[in-house]
């Protein structure tokens, strides 16, 4: 009953969270676009900072829902055919702001380069994006990151993320 409780309440958290929050990424590209006057570069800066901040707090709230949703056996998967090494390169890069001014050598590795996984790319991306924002923000300045995809079996890849932070 206490996990029953504890995923309505997160369910419910995380929808209440995400009204307001609609309406701060809605405001911000109001005023990102001009809409309301012109902008000076840094402001434009500090905008696109809120903007990523922003997205950054839904994302977190929307694994928040998928957790209470694995919790109650209610998570949705859409496995496509994904190129593995061109997402994983498009996930860093959405991770731009991370590595901006810290000298970081951020690279990929792939067994083989053309290796396309029948996976829900909303979830790939979601545990990459949580493994590469976290050794992002402990790597220190001139440091590296480095993401490799390995193959285990005809059917199955190995994930694996290392960083030359202190944590």
């Amino acid at each position: 009953e206490a996990n029953t409780m504890k995923s309505r309440f997160i369910a419910n958290m995380s929808h209440e969270l995400r009204t307001p929050l609609h309406g701060i990424i809605g405001f911000t590209e109001l005023v990102q676009q001009e809409d309301v006057g012109l902008l000076n570069r840094e402001q434009k800066e500090l905008l696109g900072e809120v903007m990523n901040s922003s997205e950054h707090l839904m994302k977190l709230i929307n694994e928040l829902l998928d957790i209470s949703k694995a919790e109650s056996g209610r998570i949705d998967l859409h496995p496509e055919n994904v190129p593995l090494l061109e997402f994983t390169k498009d996930v860093i890069a959405s991770l731009k702001a991370l590595t901006d001014g810290k000298s970081m050598d951020v690279r990929v590795d792939a067994e083989n380069p053309l290796l396309v996984a029948h996976i829900d790319p909303l979830r790939y991306r979601q545990v990459l994006y949580n493994y590469l924002s976290n050794a992002l923000k402990f790597t220190p300045q001139g440091g590296r990151v480095t993401v490799r995809i390995l193959l285990e079996r005809d059917d199955a890849f190995r994930l694996e993320v290392e960083d030359t932070g202190d944590r």
